[in-house]
Protein backbone atom coordinates (compact mmCIF):
# COMPACT_ATOMS: atom_id res chain seq x y z
CA UNK A 1 0.00 0.00 0.00
CA UNK A 2 2.67 2.16 0.67
CA UNK A 3 4.52 1.69 -2.53
CA UNK A 4 0.68 1.53 -4.76
CA UNK A 5 -1.62 3.34 -3.01
CA UNK A 6 -0.01 5.98 -1.08
CA UNK A 7 -2.82 8.37 -1.39
CA UNK A 8 -4.98 6.18 1.02
CA UNK A 9 -2.37 6.35 3.63
CA UNK A 10 -1.57 9.12 6.05
CA UNK A 11 2.48 9.82 5.38
CA UNK A 12 4.11 12.48 7.41
CA UNK A 13 7.30 11.85 5.79
CA UNK A 14 6.76 14.37 2.58
CA UNK A 15 10.43 14.26 1.45
CA UNK A 16 9.81 10.30 0.33
CA UNK A 17 6.03 10.67 -0.22
CA UNK A 18 5.70 8.64 -3.72
CA UNK A 19 8.95 8.94 -4.13
CA UNK A 20 9.30 6.23 -1.89
CA UNK A 21 9.10 3.08 -4.50
CA UNK A 22 12.42 4.08 -6.10
CA UNK A 23 14.02 2.76 -2.97
CA UNK A 24 11.67 -0.34 -2.57
CA UNK A 25 11.47 -1.32 -6.45
CA UNK A 26 13.81 -0.12 -8.14
CA UNK A 27 17.63 -0.83 -7.24
CA UNK A 28 20.55 0.76 -8.91
CA UNK A 29 21.81 -1.86 -11.51
CA UNK A 30 24.01 -1.10 -14.43
CA UNK A 31 24.41 -3.28 -17.49
CA UNK A 32 21.11 -5.15 -17.62
CA UNK A 33 20.31 -6.18 -20.84
CA UNK A 34 16.35 -5.25 -21.04
CA UNK A 35 16.14 -7.06 -24.42
CA UNK A 36 15.24 -10.55 -23.78
CA UNK A 37 11.72 -8.81 -22.76
CA UNK A 38 11.06 -7.43 -26.36
CA UNK A 39 8.49 -10.76 -27.09
CA UNK A 40 6.75 -9.21 -23.75
CA UNK A 41 5.24 -6.16 -25.46
CA UNK A 42 6.71 -4.16 -22.09
CA UNK A 43 7.27 -0.54 -21.92
CA UNK A 44 10.93 0.77 -21.11
CA UNK A 45 9.72 1.74 -17.78
CA UNK A 46 7.73 -1.41 -17.48
CA UNK A 47 10.95 -3.50 -17.73
CA UNK A 48 12.85 -1.31 -14.77
CA UNK A 49 10.63 -2.71 -12.80
CA UNK A 50 12.58 -6.04 -13.55
CA UNK A 51 15.92 -5.36 -12.83
CA UNK A 52 15.89 -1.80 -11.74
CA UNK A 53 18.35 0.80 -13.40
CA UNK A 54 21.55 3.40 -12.82
CA UNK A 55 20.21 7.20 -12.34
CA UNK A 56 18.85 8.13 -15.31
CA UNK A 57 15.70 5.45 -14.62
CA UNK A 58 15.69 5.93 -10.81
CA UNK A 59 15.08 9.64 -11.45
CA UNK A 60 12.88 9.60 -14.06
CA UNK A 61 10.38 6.94 -12.21
CA UNK A 62 10.76 9.15 -9.21
CA UNK A 63 9.22 12.12 -11.34
CA UNK A 64 6.86 9.48 -12.63
CA UNK A 65 5.64 8.63 -9.26
CA UNK A 66 4.96 12.12 -8.15
CA UNK A 67 3.77 13.16 -10.92
CA UNK A 68 1.30 10.74 -11.02
CA UNK A 69 -0.38 11.85 -7.47
CA UNK A 70 -0.66 15.61 -8.64
CA UNK A 71 2.73 16.67 -6.80
CA UNK A 72 4.51 19.34 -8.96
CA UNK A 73 7.90 17.53 -10.09
CA UNK A 74 11.21 18.73 -11.95
CA UNK A 75 14.44 17.07 -13.28
CA UNK A 76 17.19 17.84 -11.45
CA UNK A 77 20.97 17.20 -13.24
CA UNK A 78 24.20 17.30 -11.99
CA UNK A 79 27.25 16.50 -13.96
CA UNK A 80 27.49 13.01 -14.74
CA UNK A 81 24.70 12.61 -13.03
CA UNK A 82 20.02 12.03 -13.03
CA UNK A 83 18.60 13.15 -10.09
CA UNK A 84 14.65 14.79 -9.78
CA UNK A 85 13.29 17.31 -7.27
CA UNK A 86 9.90 17.70 -6.42
CA UNK A 87 7.58 20.46 -4.10
CA UNK A 88 6.60 19.62 -0.51
CA UNK A 89 4.45 21.64 1.74
CA UNK A 90 8.02 22.94 3.35
CA UNK A 91 9.31 23.62 -0.17
CA UNK A 92 11.25 22.16 -2.87
CA UNK A 93 14.00 19.38 -1.90
CA UNK A 94 15.73 17.25 -4.25
CA UNK A 95 16.14 13.64 -4.43
CA UNK A 96 18.50 10.91 -4.95
CA UNK A 97 21.38 13.62 -6.39
CA UNK A 98 22.74 16.61 -4.71
CA UNK A 99 22.28 20.04 -3.23
CA UNK A 100 20.59 22.50 -6.06
CA UNK A 101 24.06 24.13 -6.32
CA UNK A 102 25.04 21.32 -8.18
CA UNK A 103 22.21 20.37 -10.33
CA UNK A 104 20.41 22.10 -13.22
CA UNK A 105 16.90 21.12 -15.81
CA UNK A 106 16.15 22.40 -19.03
CA UNK A 107 18.68 25.36 -19.38
CA UNK A 108 18.04 27.19 -15.56
CA UNK A 109 20.41 26.14 -12.65
CA UNK A 110 19.12 24.78 -9.49
CA UNK A 111 19.43 28.12 -7.21
CA UNK A 112 17.56 30.40 -9.43
CA UNK A 113 14.64 27.64 -9.39
CA UNK A 114 15.07 27.01 -5.71
CA UNK A 115 14.97 31.40 -5.49
CA UNK A 116 11.98 31.21 -7.38
CA UNK A 117 9.71 28.58 -5.74
CA UNK A 118 11.07 30.58 -1.94
CA UNK A 119 9.94 34.26 -3.20
CA UNK A 120 6.54 32.90 -4.94
CA UNK A 121 5.69 31.87 -1.13
CA UNK A 122 5.15 35.53 -0.53
CA UNK A 123 2.65 36.75 -3.56
CA UNK A 124 2.49 40.50 -2.30
CA UNK A 125 6.38 41.10 -2.24
CA UNK A 126 6.65 38.79 -5.33
CA UNK A 127 4.31 41.42 -7.32
CA UNK A 128 6.73 43.83 -6.99
CA UNK A 129 9.32 41.28 -8.20
CA UNK A 130 6.98 40.56 -11.50
CA UNK A 131 6.22 44.41 -12.47
CA UNK A 132 10.36 45.25 -12.50
CA UNK A 133 10.38 41.82 -14.78
CA UNK A 134 7.55 43.94 -16.95
CA UNK A 135 9.35 47.21 -17.41
CA UNK A 136 12.44 44.65 -18.01
CA UNK A 137 10.44 43.26 -21.01
CA UNK A 138 8.93 46.80 -22.16
CA UNK A 139 12.52 48.22 -22.34
CA UNK A 140 13.80 45.25 -23.91
CA UNK A 141 16.64 44.06 -21.28
CA UNK A 142 17.83 40.86 -21.80
CA UNK A 143 17.20 38.54 -18.58
CA UNK A 144 19.31 37.53 -15.94
CA UNK A 145 21.04 34.32 -16.80
CA UNK A 146 19.36 31.05 -15.88
CA UNK A 147 22.18 28.77 -15.95
CA UNK A 148 23.93 31.46 -14.09
CA UNK A 149 23.23 32.42 -11.04
CA UNK A 150 22.86 36.33 -11.05
CA UNK A 151 24.38 37.09 -13.94
CA UNK A 152 23.66 39.30 -16.53
CA UNK A 153 20.32 41.36 -16.98
CA UNK A 154 19.36 44.54 -17.79
CA UNK A 155 18.72 47.09 -14.59
CA UNK A 156 15.10 46.42 -13.91
CA UNK A 157 15.79 42.37 -14.37
CA UNK A 158 18.43 42.71 -11.71
CA UNK A 159 16.11 44.82 -9.33
CA UNK A 160 13.82 41.66 -9.72
CA UNK A 161 16.38 39.44 -9.06
CA UNK A 162 17.76 41.31 -5.83
CA UNK A 163 14.18 41.51 -4.95
CA UNK A 164 13.41 38.01 -4.27
CA UNK A 165 16.70 37.50 -2.89
CA UNK A 166 15.54 40.46 0.07
CA UNK A 167 12.03 38.12 0.35
CA UNK A 168 14.05 35.05 1.20
CA UNK A 169 16.48 36.70 3.28
CA UNK A 170 13.59 38.78 5.38
CA UNK A 171 11.29 35.63 5.36
CA UNK A 172 13.71 34.14 6.92
CA UNK A 173 13.45 30.89 4.67
CA UNK A 174 15.67 28.08 4.74
CA UNK A 175 15.95 25.58 1.82
CA UNK A 176 15.53 21.62 2.19
CA UNK A 177 18.19 19.25 2.64
CA UNK A 178 18.75 16.96 -0.19
CA UNK A 179 16.58 13.69 -0.32
CA UNK A 180 18.37 10.64 0.14
CA UNK A 181 21.88 12.09 -1.56
CA UNK A 182 23.17 8.84 -0.59
CA UNK A 183 21.14 6.89 -3.05
CA UNK A 184 21.72 8.65 -6.10
CA UNK A 185 24.78 5.87 -7.26
CA UNK A 186 23.83 2.95 -4.72
CA UNK A 187 20.84 0.86 -2.96
CA UNK A 188 22.57 1.52 0.91
CA UNK A 189 20.87 4.18 3.18
CA UNK A 190 22.69 5.83 5.66
CA UNK A 191 20.04 5.61 8.02
CA UNK A 192 17.58 2.55 8.08
CA UNK A 193 13.92 3.08 7.75
CA UNK A 194 11.72 2.57 10.32
CA UNK A 195 8.25 1.18 9.58
CA UNK A 196 5.65 1.14 12.26
CA UNK A 197 3.83 -1.68 13.10
CA UNK A 198 -0.06 -2.00 12.92
CA UNK A 199 -2.41 -4.18 14.95
CA UNK A 200 -4.59 -6.33 11.97
CA UNK A 201 -7.60 -7.48 13.63
CA UNK A 202 -8.96 -11.18 12.38
CA UNK A 203 -11.63 -10.37 10.61
CA UNK A 204 -8.89 -7.91 8.34
CA UNK A 205 -7.43 -11.48 7.70
CA UNK A 206 -10.26 -13.76 6.81
CA UNK A 207 -9.93 -15.03 3.01
CA UNK A 208 -13.86 -15.40 1.93
CA UNK A 209 -14.95 -17.71 -0.92
CA UNK A 210 -18.06 -16.11 -2.66
CA UNK A 211 -21.25 -18.27 -4.09
CA UNK A 212 -19.64 -18.26 -7.34
CA UNK A 213 -16.40 -19.38 -6.70
CA UNK A 214 -14.43 -16.16 -6.13
CA UNK A 215 -11.77 -15.97 -3.69
CA UNK A 216 -10.85 -12.78 -1.89
CA UNK A 217 -7.81 -12.32 -0.41
CA UNK A 218 -7.25 -9.48 1.91
CA UNK A 219 -4.28 -7.67 1.67
CA UNK A 220 -3.59 -8.71 5.51
CA UNK A 221 -4.04 -11.97 5.08
CA UNK A 222 0.05 -12.42 4.76
CA UNK A 223 1.88 -15.06 6.10
CA UNK A 224 3.93 -12.90 8.28
CA UNK A 225 2.07 -9.78 9.93
CA UNK A 226 5.33 -7.53 10.10
CA UNK A 227 4.93 -4.00 8.08
CA UNK A 228 8.16 -3.99 5.99
CA UNK A 229 9.23 -2.62 2.86
CA UNK A 230 7.92 -4.83 0.74
CA UNK A 231 5.22 -7.72 1.32
CA UNK A 232 6.17 -11.44 0.61
CA UNK A 233 2.68 -13.96 0.68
Amino acid sequence: MRNYRPDHLVMDDYKWRYVRIVKTDVPYTGGVDRSQWDHLDFSFMQKIFFKGGICGPRAFMGKLSTASFGIPTRGARPTGHAAMSHWTPDGWTTVLGAHWTFNRWRGRCGLDFLLETQAREHPEDYLKVLRSQWLGDAFGESPVQGMNYGIGGGLWNALAFYRKLAIVEEAQIIALAPTGEELGESNIEVTAETIPQIEIPDDARKIIVGDTGVITIPVAARASPESTEKCGS
